[in-house]
């Protein structure tokens, strides 16, 4: 089943529900699934099909306002004594790696694509570092308003309520899949993957790290869900399948082992295992 295929699979079961009838007109009003620019759009409209197919008795909520200034999270999702709050957010190919996408045709309706990234690069932008921080940034600044110095999206963390912030990591390298490693550097830091003495990256989870942005992650985002439902097998169950869960350590247990939009551990295959 085709990516364009899921996407007109969730934009028509999602016009059945009351509660998408905006997050179905905003897509439609952007371009529809036609628009291959409306990646974020598109995700967060995936991730609405299958939190509907995942919680079938659950009370779910379009862009909730949750108390923090004019901002809103994209779901509110009311299960039993939990509630979850739960922001969507895409990371797509940036400019370096889209000048650095080489294709090459081997034969007749066969191409072979790589990408040229280098630690040695001198545009710092081609390096892989970048793009990890690239990351890590998009992260922070959807959830800490740095001009206004203060927090956006995600109440204050409080007893049956878990925050979760979304990330389809499918776009970090272009056209390349993430790998775990990836999504472990991007919030516990370099080190953890690296071990070098000097870490290129710090956590967003990390205690250690005193950015204002990464400080603010950690004060109100209780689970990250890294996604890749793009270099998969493009069913109705793609992002439940391929969720890859990091819980920030200050957290309580429960916010990952009830997560509700995942299939059981014997079905999962996070992000595809690329370790």
């Amino acid at each position: 089943m085709s990516g364009p295929s899921r996407n007109r699979r969730a934009l028509a079961f999602l016009r059945r529900c009351p509660w998408a009838t905006k997050l179905v007109k905003e897509v439609e009003d952007r371009g529809g699934i036609s628009n291959r620019t409306n990646a974020g759009d598109l995700f967060t409209l995936r991730f609405a099909w299958e939190l509907a197919l995942a919680c079938p008795d659950g009370d779910i909520t379009y862009e909730f306002r949750a108390g923090v200034g004019m901002t809103s999270v994209d779901f509110r999702l009311q299960t039993g004594i939990r509630t979850w709050l739960i922001e969507c957010l895409a990371i797509n190919p940036s400019a370096a790696a889209q000048r650095l996408e080489k294709k090459e045709q081997i034969e007749p309706g066969i191409c072979v694509v790589s990408l040229a990234f280098s630690e040695n690069a001198e545009n710092r932008c081609e390096r892989p570092e970048a793009q990890l921080h690239r990351a890590y940034q998009a992260i922070w600044q959807h959830v800490w308003n740095q001009q206004a110095q203060r927090h956006a999206k995600f109440p204050a963390r409080s007893q049956n309520s878990a925050n979760v912030l979304v990330v389809s990591i499918a776009g970090l390298w272009g056209w390349a899949p993430a790998v775990k490693k990836d999504c472990i550097e991007i919030v516990h830091g370099s080190r953890k993957v690296l071990l070098c003495p000097e870490a290129a990256l710090q956590g967003l989870f990390d205690g250690k790290n005193a950015e204002p942005g990464a400080i603010a992650v950690r004060d109100r985002v209780d689970l990250m869900v890294f996604v890749d439902d793009v270099h998969g097998i493009y069913d109705d169950q793609e992002i439940r399948r391929s969720s890859y869960l990091l819980r920030n350590p200050a957290s309580e247990p429960w916010v990952e082992t009830e997560y509700p939009v995942l299939l059981p551990a014997s079905l999962r295959n996070p992000l595809h295992s690329r370790d």
